[in-house]
């Protein structure tokens, strides 16, 4: 949220995401945007957040080992994202058309923020976890964020990328697309 606040240019724009959806589709668009851009991305957060309404509705007893694991990955997850992000805007006031961020966070992920996006939605689970285990079936949030991201986000970000950065093909070989891990060598 503070990323967009910080870089939104006002109402008169739309995300590049949904112009495509409607140049590709326009007489659908209205369907589109209500049910992929509004509705179902709201059902996912709800589900995303059954997690933390288990913690704060069903739990009351002491704090366990569980939720010191959820604090550790939920704070670990709000650092991972916010530093990814802070280096992706550093590197982009300096960065030169078609140029691929190699650095930092971004030499071990292509997408380190939606990595930490997605930890932060376990974390949640994990918090309701410790709460009440009955609500095993919450899980069925994270999964779908996580989906949300492998399935669609990722994707469709490196394809935008490989359009615009001659590079960017090759450096998917080399980084991984979410979970940050050592660069293969270059081939």
């Amino acid at each position: 949220t503070y990323n967009w606040a910080r870089s939104w240019p006002g109402l008169h724009h739309s995300d590049w995401r949904y112009v495509i959806m409607e140049e590709k589709a326009p007489k659908v668009w209205f369907f589109s945007d209500l049910f992929g851009i509004h509705l179902f991305p709201t059902v996912e957060v709800l589900f995303a957040l059954s997690g933390a309404w288990v913690a704060l509705t069903q739990g009351s007893d002491p704090l366990s080992w569980v939720d010191l694991v959820a604090l550790i990955i939920t704070a670990g997850a709000i650092t991972i994202e916010t530093v990814a992000d802070q280096q992706l805007v550093a590197f982009a006031k300096v960065k030169r058309p078609g140029e691929v961020i190699k650095t930092g966070l971004w030499k071990y992920s292509r997408h380190p923020n939606y990595f930490g996006e997605v930890m932060f939605w376990w974390g949640l689970y994990v918090f309701g976890l410790a709460a009440d285990r009955s609500f095993v079936w919450t899980v069925v949030g994270p999964l779908m964020m996580t989906g949300m991201f492998l399935g669609v986000s990722i994707p469709w970000m490196d394809r935008r990328s490989c359009e615009r950065r001659p590079e960017y093909a090759q450096h998917m070989k080399q980084v991984s697309g979410l979970v940050p891990w050592f660069p293969k060598k270059a081939s």
